[in-house]
């Protein structure tokens, strides 16, 4: 689950980025901002995916319970 179309290889001397790609939903602060960012916006995709999935987990389950008590 990736996209690596979009990624890019941070040296010491360029170790900020400025491109906006991505759903603004899910997009981490600096992004919306418009501000240079580095590897940490990574660590926030990450943890945003790790969200939705969860939710999705729960909200399949309580669906589950719901039709099985039909």
């Amino acid at each position: 689950m990736a996209d690596f179309g979009t990624s890019a290889q941070l040296s010491p001397e360029q170790n900020k980025r400025t491109s906006l790609v991505g759903t603004r939903r899910w997009m981490a602060p600096e992004l919306v901002r418009r501000i240079e960012y580095g590897p940490e916006v990574d660590i926030w995709s990450l943890g945003i995916t790790a969200i939705e999935m969860v939710n999705l987990l729960i909200i399949r389950k309580i669906v589950t319970c719901i039709r099985s008590r039909k």
